[in-house]
Parts: C-alpha cells; structure tokens; sequence
C-alpha cells in the first residue's frame, strides 16, 4: 500500500493536507507589508493573516508563490516577492501573454524572457528579466547600475558595500537590512543572531534556562549567548528583573526546535520553525473521526489533562470500520487548494535519532504502527522521489489505555521501499494495524524529535 495515493485533497483524491504555525507571541503591524518585532511562527502573525518568515522573524503576506493563491490554467496569479504577492498573470502558451512577453510553461507564468533570444539585441535574460549587458562599469554606469561579470548583465549592485545605509545587496538588487550584523535579540526562550550582512537571523539558539533582552541585546541567562550581548551570571542565579529594558521573555514548549507540536493552541497546526510547516489529518477509512474531509483537524481537550498538558491529537473509529485508519502529520506541505509537487518539500532531521510522543489507546491489541516517510518512500506526485511501488518504513510500538512515553528510533524503522533517510522527511503517520476486534480510540501528545 502506499502511504500517500490513500489520501489527498478532494480535488485530486478526498483528503487534504497540510500547512502552518503554532506558538504564542503578539506584533505590533507596521501597516505594510511586515510586522515590527519579532515572530517565532505563524501564530505570531495570524491575527493579521499573515506568516512568520524564518529567516526574518517578521510577519509577511507570503513565504512561497503558493501562499499568494492565483489561477493555475489562465488569468491572475502571483509569486512571492520578498515576503509580498506581486501579480502575474497565469498561461498555458506563449498565446495567453500579453505583447512583449512568453510564458514559461515550467511554471505557469507569463515572464519578460526565457533566453537571451528573448531580450532585446545586446540584453541578458537573467532571472526571467532583461538586463543590459556589460563588458565593464561603463556600459551600466549611465542607468546608476554596475556590471555583474558573472552573468555579464548589469544590477544595481555586486556587494553590500554598493548599496545605502540599511541596506543589503541580494541578487543584485539592494533590500532592506533586517538586523543590525551581530546583534541579539530573544523570541520565546531562542536567542537570536544577526547575521554578518545584516540580512536575516540564523538557526535559533535554545537557551539552557531562558532568553531576556538587555540593553545590549538578547542574552542567555547563564551566559551561553554565542553572539554577544554579555554574561548574566551562571544558570542557577538567573536574572528575574522586569523593569526597564532587562525583560525575562517567557518560554514555551514551540520555542524548543525538537518540538513538531505540542497541541496546545488547539487549532491542528504544528510549529512552525526551522523548516517546519503542517497540519494535522486522519485519512484512511471513512468512519475515522475526526471526518477525513476536514482540515486541519483540530487537537481535543485531555479530560483529565495529562500532567501539564491539556490538549493532544485524537482520533477514534467505530467497530468493523478502523481498518486502515491513519493520524498523521505532514512536517513539509502547505495545504494549498490546488496542490502541486513544487508545493511539497522534505524537512531534514539527520541530527536526531528519532521521534518520540506521548500516548493513550484503546483497541490497538496487536500494537500501533508508526510511519516516518521520506522522499524515496513518497510519490512524485507528492513532491517524492518514488514511482510506483512506494512504501514507507514503519516501526510496531505497543501501547496501553494509560498514557506512556514512546521513542521511535530511526535505527528501528524498515519495511519501507527504498531505504529510509532521516535528511528528507515529508510525514508522519499512526497506524491502525489490521483489522480491531472492536474500536479503537487513540491519542498522541507532545509529538517531538529527540
């Protein structure tokens, strides 16, 4: 059986999948295209209807040409553009583009140039635009623009130096700086780093304790900032100050990058952080509850809560009808309407060993089945590697009516199609494993890499 041709959106099978946030943290709009201050995830900016760009920590309209919507077969689209939807319009052929352009049937799109025959005499087709070409300054010199060797075309700028104050050269184009090259700042309790040109923060760092800003710039309470900002004592005498510009930041369980999600906010997305994006779903057999056609599916409220925790993931099917039931997650799919394979991507996990969950079930006697999919296992069609015969490796957990802490290594999976590789992940599933004796009733919490 393969493990994506079972569910999908309506439009193209009956399931849909995947895509978005989850943390808790405010911004204040700027009334443009981003938000001032900083985001962890999308949850930051969906009051506003927009998302966390991971590289900026600011709220934008987009992330991908797929968050802008648009048509697919003609009329208005629009890519993603430095976070904004810039309009486009849609083709199938050269004939649906307006004079002086052609269409790019890769991608759907009308552009001003696909080859340099495209441009005008003495221009280069780079990056679907016309630019004049160049053999020295000179000849870009006279429209305030410099000459790019490489591509032998000329740009508004080579390096960071050719553009104004609080401003970074990308792509030849000058853009606005996001940081100050070196600073610190604090989301949740991940310290952040400038990078060097200014032009977005790196891997967030987890702090041993908690991150607070200080005059200086987000510091580790034990002093591990890796990036300036000062020592603030050793990790048992942490800083509790809350006035003036020394404020503890409050952490949460999204803020650890092991975390896929830990169902707290209650709406079916998990966290979205360090190339995390998804949804939660159940597919599979068309009893499963939560309803297979809608998505995401939310997270249940725990009764009694499980310790701390008060939310978790729940799926339940009546007697004769849990064969084939699923609960998965996609860690690399959007949920766009109309999906595509572009649309999908595979989240790298090499440098953990596996997952781990919490977990309470009823009717799962012989076990539950946990599969971790990789691009080898999952259809092309679904932005995998695999052509026909695609089977995911899996591995049998027992479970009980009590909750327990499951690890699922990755050194355990097998079974799969192809062999399994923890560097491109797409989806997680639960398992229903044959046919119950009676119903089944599951539960997943806390769901994490380690």
């Amino acid at each position: 059986m393969t493990t994506r041709s079972i569910f999908h959106r309506a439009a193209v099978l009956s399931v849909a999948l995947l895509g978005a946030a989850c943390s808790s943290k405010s911004s204040k709009s700027d009334g443009g295209g981003t938000t001032t201050g900083a985001c962890l995830s999308d949850k930051d900016c969906r009051a506003q209807g927009k998302l966390c760009d991971p590289s900026t920590l600011a709220c934008v309209q987009c992330l991908r040409a797929s968050d802008c919507g648009g048509g697919t077969d003609g009329g208005a689209g629009a890519d993603c553009v430095a976070g904004a939807c810039v309009a486009f319009e849609t083709c199938k052929n050269s004939l649906d583009c307006k004079a002086g352009e052609v269409c790019d049937t890769t991608r759907g799109r009308c552009v001003a140039c696909l080859t340099d025959t495209d441009c005008p005499s003495m221009a280069h087709c780079v990056a679907s635009a016309c630019h004049a070409s160049c053999m020295s300054d000179k000849d870009c010199t006279a429209m305030k623009q410099l000459c790019d060797f490489t591509s032998a075309s000329c740009v508004d700028c080579i390096r960071n130096s050719d553009c104004g104050t609080g401003k970074t050269c990308s792509a030849g184009s000058c853009t606005d700086t996001v940081c100050l090259p070196g600073s610190t700042s604090c989301v949740s309790n991940m310290l952040l780093v400038c990078s060097d040109t200014g032009s977005g923060y790196g891997s967030p760092i987890t702090c041993p304790v908690a991150c607070r800003m200080t005059a200086t710039g987000g510091t580790c309470s034990d002093g591990s900032d890796a990036g300036g900002g000062g020592s603030d004592g050793p990790a048992s005498q942490p800083d509790t100050s809350t006035s003036g510009t020394d404020v503890r930041v409050s952490t949460s369980p999204c803020g650890d990058p092991r975390m896929i999600d830990d169902m707290e906010d209650g709406d079916g997305y998990i966290c979205r952080h360090g190339g995390l994006v998804g949804q939660w779903y159940t597919a599979g057999s068309t009893m499963v509850m939560p309803d297979q056609t809608l998505h995401p599916i939310p997270s249940a409220v725990i009764s009694p809560p499980r310790d701390t925790s008060t939310y978790g993931m729940h799926m339940s099917a009546p007697y004769g009808y849990a064969y084939g039931g699923i609960l998965g997650v996609d860690l690399q799919y959007d949920g766009v309407p109309s999906p595509l394979p572009s649309d999908y991507g595979v989240f790298n996990a090499s440098q953990y060993t596996g997952i781990a969950f919490w977990v309470r079930a009823t009717g799962f006697d012989s076990g539950l089945d946990v599969w971790v999919a990789c691009a080898a296992t999952t259809p092309s069609q679904y932005g995998g590697t695999c052509g026909t015969t695609c089977t995911d490796n899996y591995v049998r957990v027992a479970v009980t009516s009590d909750w327990s802490y499951v690890t699922a290594p990755f050194s355990a999976l097998s079974g799969g199609s192809f062999p399994f590789n923890s560097s491109q992940l797409t989806h997680v599933q639960f398992r229903v494993v044959g046919s119950p004796a009676g119903a089944v009733d599951l539960w997943i919490d806390d769901l994490t890499f380690y």
